[in-house]
């Protein structure tokens, strides 16, 4: 945060505060206007708040709230249909059940494209509502055509940034009402979803039940994730997206998620340090498509369901995780769900001039009639691998080296 000197600074709460109210709306007034005074501090008092919408945020504005007691929790999700095609330039959306929809609150275009084989995904903010007819911000910029059967839902990032630099987000409880909506992919969504921004610090924020990712930044720089708790999302953990330089990501408690910390495409020059990674479906960490030079140190992986540090295998070795460093991390009880051999460490593809180095492989379970505790696997393709003072417990085969 700012240290420079006094700062403005505004507060929002259900009654006695500068701002008034319990929904995204007071909130983004909060937050709009500190921007428009050119920075400062909102802060957010006690209180559960009802996100209709993303609260979006701005420009060297820091959002700060009071811990686990200042709660975000999103609305439930709902879909329809849409009526008539919509074209790239239009900023009308006519839907089956506008009844779903509020003004001030988001909507998600969602569809296969009519053009290519993919899939569609735009986050507007409603605007008016005028019959079946809902009006959107900004135009969609994609065609949604009826042959595909698009759909319009409420679904949405709780925190929301796009080309925004020097925020600091801190001492929030976002919840994702899980229970009450669909799943939004990590690329689009998120507890928190920030992208094209750089210099942002999420600190001390829990992020939890997201039918997606917790936090999730591509193509974001300088990014700091540190104390923070992302709790029993459905998707990623923590997800440093595609492009993102630098990241660092400190001291936090992952629990629950698919995979927990997972470096999408290019993420370089990263710290992951001192985070607790628990339960997670397939990999406590997941590196690969171009992830180079990253330094991830110290950490505690227990219980993956699958691998405990999974390097991803791409056709072409260019793509593949170079020269990342893994030092002092402890990572207990691999593959607990897994079917055939129980993985600790397992790399795949043409990774080159990684170190591994002090890291301890512990499996404290009953060993089992059909089935190898690994510690480390190392893929026939593997080159210059350095390994240093590794550790290993309770394993049936401490490395299985594929190289020839």
């Amino acid at each position: 945060m700012y240290d420079g000197g006094p700062r403005l600074e505004v507060t929002v709460g259900h009654s006695g505060a500068d701002f008034t109210g319990a929904d995204h709306l007071a909130l983004q007034g909060a937050v709009d206007y500190v921007a428009k005074m050119g920075g400062g501090v909102v802060r957010i008092l006690p209180g559960i708040y009802e996100m209709g919408n993303s609260l979006f945020i701005r420009e060297k504005v820091d959002i700060v709230g009071s811990g686990d007691d200042t709660i975000l929790r999103k609305c439930r999700s709902a879909r329809t249909r849409l009526a008539l095609d919509i074209d790239w330039y239009s900023n009308r959306v006519s839907v089956k059940d506008p009844s779903i929809f509020s003004v001030g609150g988001g909507l998600l275009l969602r569809g296969r494209s009519p053009h290519f084989d993919r899939q569609q995904f735009v986050k507007r903010t409603v605007i008016a509502i005028q019959g079946s007819d809902v009006y959107i911000n900004e135009e969609p910029r994609e065609n949604f055509w009826l042959e595909t059967k698009p759909e319009a839902c409420t679904l949405f990032p709780v925190i929301t940034g796009n080309y925004v630099n020097e925020v600091t987000i801190e001492g929030l409880c976002i919840d994702g009402n899980r229970a009450e909506n669909e799943n939004l992919d990590g690329n689009y969504g998120g507890c928190i979803f920030i992208q094209d921004c750089n210099h942002i610090t999420v600190r001390d924020v829990t992020c939890r039940d997201y039918d997606g990712d917790g936090v999730s930044w591509q193509v974001c720089h300088d990014v700091t994730i540190e104390d923070c708790r992302s709790l029993n999302n459905a998707g990623l953990g923590l997800h440093p997206g595609s492009g993102s330089q630098r990241p660092i990501i400190r001291n936090n408690h992952i629990v629950g998620a698919s995979q927990g910390l997972f470096f999408c495409w290019g993420v370089k020059y990263g710290i992951a340090e001192g985070n607790v990674i628990e339960d997670c479906g397939k990999y406590g960490i997941s590196i690969g498509h171009h992830d180079t030079d990253n330094l991830i140190r110290n950490n505690v992986i227990r219980r993956s369901h699958e691998v405990g540090i999974y390097f991803r295998e791409h056709p072409a070795p260019t793509r593949d995780p170079h020269r990342n460093v893994f030092e002092g991390n402890l990572i207990v009880d691999s593959g607990r769900a897994a079917k055939g051999d129980a993985v600790a460490i397992d790399m795949n593809g043409t990774a080159e001039d990684v170190i591994l180095r002090r890291n301890q492989v512990v499996d404290t379970r009953r060993k089992a009639k059909d089935r190898r505790r690994i510690g480390l696997r190392i893929g026939e393709r593997v080159k210059r691998l350095c390994v240093e003072g590794m550790t290993y417990r309770g394993m049936e085969q401490e490395v299985v080296d594929l190289r020839k």
